[in-house]
């Protein structure tokens, strides 16, 4: 039999069964240089049956129907059900008609290879709108990146879902339509190896051959595209390869092999003279320093090492011997016999002057240096300084020679002796937030925190300070925490130190007490002499008199137009016998299915919501149905309506009071600062009722 006669009988079956574990068992053995004219043909008709009335939510159909586009194979029918498949999978996201756009099943200009790139994209960008049960992704809190031919690597900044827009930041920020950025940007997958270049992350370059490297990044992009040395250039220049000749040198390197010995009268890295010298010759694979190598290493590091103006070089080219060096007693002994001279660990100060400067790939092996040099005792002490960026550097280092306690143990001193930073707490926060019982009795006090947001920060010590005061205006997880988990005294600490003490500002302090009663509604009177109280929305479900008629009428076609035209045709079409071949009977029962089902929803629908014209919402200075808010976002203003269940118009930024901003806008006043459902906040600016012309046109 024929690989197309054995598709074609597995694809029969798919259509009958809707079972498609054994058609995505044969496609994978399919690849494009099978692909005949027949089994092209077989696959495309194929194609048309099973997906004619497919489950858009089996995970199973969809992969099969991946399969056949990334083969080429895209026939009506199965862009008709990546259509539906997007529709469901992604069924929170506000635009599904903007979605389903940019995936690309609409246009027949639009490859099938691009739609099945398209898919996994999108569940990427998206995922924090889909299904995970359908699309197996989950959503991450990790930076996301972007390429695209014209701009190189770019970080993906916000993804507003009600404007269908990406915003990236390139050399400068851009912004960007879902469709527009879909169709020219591929999507570098999160902790893919790709990922991990654009993040900084440690990676001997020298070890492994341009052509490997760039066979393996093919596979972190999607969809995924060829890596040419130009792409090669922007993604290791200048984090990894500092000069264009090192570049050069690295990119057309045939071989890993590299001499350890130097022939007479020449210098390598085992005769140097000077750390200069040293850095010049240093090889591209791992070394073994003999006896005599090693000597000269001793003479010529401990040179450098009392000398001011090399601290920092001296410095790094311990780093980059120390990722160099197979055996580390050989480099240990260098690092012991001139720790007590180095300038680098004669105070705090220069050692934390010298560890700022250090490029990320080194400090892995930095931190094990100083603790070769000073012992555990002295890194902890004088760590404490460092920002918050470096702490998973010393945990790690530490807990090599199960050292993390003491560090634990400085940390709650500093507690004690009220001199805490912002990167301290952060630290205890990232490395314990799992284990409630041990990090309450430590952090847990609200005063602590909010008084170490009062200290004056600069340079790389911002970001840890405006991360701590993100925790605690914005993030549920650590609000829980700072309340016990609802104990009542732990509450009452956290409202009077947030009305008491002036780290926050009134935006912030608003916003807390606002999300204490968010989170324990039980717990309200512990706050209830607050400015600021919630308001509840209304209990009935509405919508406007417009919608309730189009979902009328429309019920009203499917019962008195739609079903009858579907029995006739059922009839004509079983007249015609041989029901295994006879595609417009199946058509025609499928129709009747998806005719019942909508008539049911309907029926549903209509019996559940109940038209408004919204006069019975009177708004005055809180959010409620009827209201129409502007917000400022990042410094712009836009404009929202909300409005009934089947009201939203994105376009018009008519929103529906169940949807995810409609949700976090009720119940609002005038200078709220909120949450917005893709990431960033706004601030409430004014909040009206509808126009007459808007209540005039809802209410026809």
């Amino acid at each position: 039999m024929s690989l197309a006669e054995d598709l074609e009988s597995v694809l029969i079956e798919a259509a009958e069964s809707k079972n498609f574990e054994e058609l995505n068992s044969k496609l994978a053995s399919v690849g494009e240089d099978d692909l005949t004219p027949a089994l092209k043909k077989c696959l495309i008709d194929g194609a048309q049956l099973v997906f004619e009335d497919a489950d858009c939510s089996d995970t199973e159909a969809i992969k099969g129907a991946l399969t056949l586009a990334s083969l080429g194979i895209g026939p009506v029918k199965l862009r008709d059900f990546m259509g539906n498949a997007a529709r469901t999978a992604f069924s929170s996201y506000p635009d599904p008609a903007g979605l389903v756009k940019s995936l690309g099943c609409n246009n027949n200009d639009v490859t099938p290879k691009k739609i099945a790139g398209n898919w996994g994209l999108l569940t990427i960008l998206l995922a924090e709108y889909a299904d995970i049960s359908i699309t197996g992704v989950r959503q991450t809190s990790k930076n996301l990146y972007c390429y695209t031919n014209k701009s190189g690597f770019g970080k993906i900044e916000e993804v507003d879902a009600f404007g269908d827009t990406v915003s990236i930041t390139y050399r400068g920020r851009q912004n960007l339509s879902l469709a527009n950025f879909i169709e020219n940007s591929s999507l570098v997958v999160p902790e893919s190896l790709a990922w991990n270049l654009l993040e900084g992350k440690k990676f001997d370059y020298k070890a492994v051959l341009s052509s490997e490297l760039a066979k393996d990044l093919e596979a972190c992009l999607s969809p995924k595209i060829k890596f040419s040395q130009a792409l090669l250039t922007r993604i290791m220049m200048p984090k990894y390869i500092k000069s264009v000749k090192a570049f050069e040198i690295w990119y057309n390197r045939k071989s890993l092999g590299v001499d350890t010995k130097a022939a007479p009268g020449e210098r390598n890295w085992g005769n140097s003279r000077s750390l200069a010298e040293l850095n010049e010759h240093l090889p591209d694979v791992k070394i073994t320093p003999d006896e005599e190598q090693t000597a000269n290493l001793k003479k010529i590091f401990k040179f450098a090492a009392n000398k001011p103006l090399q601290v920092q070089f001296y410095s790094e080219i311990l780093c980059i011997l120390w990722d160099l060096t197979s055996d580390k007693e050989s480099l240990s002994e260098i690092v012991v016999e001139t720790a007590d001279e180095a300038v680098v660990w004669q105070s705090k100060d220069q050692f934390v002057q010298v560890t700022d400067k250090m490029m990320a790939k080194h400090l892995n092996g930095w931190f094990h240096i100083t603790l070769k040099a000073k012992g555990a005792s002295w890194l902890v002490e004088n760590c404490l300084d460092l920002p918050f960026k470096f702490w998973n550097y010393i945990e790690k280092a530490l807990e090599d020679i199960d050292a993390l306690d003491d560090l634990v143990e400085a940390v709650k001193k500093q507690i004690k002796t009220g001199t805490i930073g912002a990167d301290s707490l952060m630290w205890l926060w990232s490395k314990f937030h799992d284990n409630h019982d041990f990090l309450h009795p430590i952090m847990g006090n609200p005063a602590l925190v909010i008084r170490t947001l009062g200290r004056e920060v600069r340079g790389n010590y911002i970001k840890a300070s405006k991360d701590l005061r993100k925790l605690l205006v914005e993030k549920e997880a650590f609000q829980k925490f700072i309340m016990d988990n609802g104990d009542e005294a732990a509450i009452s600490a956290l409202v009077s130190a947030v009305r008491s003490m002036t780290s926050l500002d009134q935006g912030e302090k608003q916003s807390i007490l606002i999300k204490i009663v968010r989170i324990y509604p039980d717990k309200k009177y512990l706050v209830e002499d607050r400015k600021v109280k919630l308001a509840k929305s209304s209990e009935a479900r509405v919508t406007s008199v417009v919608s309730y008629k189009e979902k009328q009428a429309e019920l009203k076609d499917i019962i008195n137009v739609q079903m009858p035209q579907n029995r006739d045709n059922i009839s004509t079409a079983a007249a015609h016998g041989d029901f295994r071949e006879n595609f417009e009977f199946h058509a025609a029962k499928a129709a009747k299915k998806l005719l019942e089902s909508r008539r049911a929803e309907l029926e549903k629908m209509l019996d559940e919501v109940k038209p408004t014209d919204f006069t019975e919402f009177e708004v005055k200075d809180r959010v409620i149905i009827g209201s129409t808010i502007e917000l400022d976002i990042k410094g712009s203003s836009v404009t929202y309506t909300i409005l009934g269940l089947w009201d939203s118009d994105p376009d018009k930024k008519y929103i529906s009071y169940e949807t995810p901003l409609g949700e976090i806008l009720l119940g609002r006043t005038v200078g709220d600062e909120i949450e917005l459902p893709g990431g960033g906040t706004g601030t409430i600016k004014s909040i009206s009722g509808l126009s007459a012309s808007l209540v005039k046109k809802l209410s026809k």
